[in-house]
């Protein structure tokens, strides 16, 4: 699965896809993430399902694909020589992107998914 993301996200996304991502990104902050249907995504966006399932085959990989678009509008990785000065630089914008409803929504999907001890 990890080799179908990455090879996903070796394309970025187009122009045409934005509000495909915009729709799931507001779907999953109102409904989040156990509810979160390609169809209600494709109801919101305008679109039809199958106009999801050309570019993603999974709503494990549209969220993903949503997650690290999110990420790479609203929080830049400096380039810098050094670990600390970009960890340190990287604070400050990525602050408010964590804060957000969608990220937020994201995040407890993720720790609801993660493996652990019961």
């Amino acid at each position: 699965m990890i080799d179908e993301i990455s090879q996903t996200r070796l394309v970025r996304v187009h122009a045409d896809e934005r509000p495909r991502i915009a729709a799931t990104l507001a779907e999953l902050a109102e409904s989040g993430h156990s509810t979160l249907s390609v169809e209600s995504v494709a109801k919101r966006g305008g679109v039809q399902e199958i106009t999801f399932y050309t570019r993603w085959r999974t709503r494990e990989q549209l969220v993903l694909e949503a997650m690290l678009e999110r990420a790479d509008e609203h929080v830049s990785v400096p380039d810098t020589a050094s670990l600390r000065e970009a960890c340190a630089s990287w604070r400050e914008p990525a602050a408010p992107n964590l804060a957000s409803p969608e990220v937020a929504t994201m995040a407890r999907a993720v720790a609801a998914q993660s493996p652990h001890d019961r």
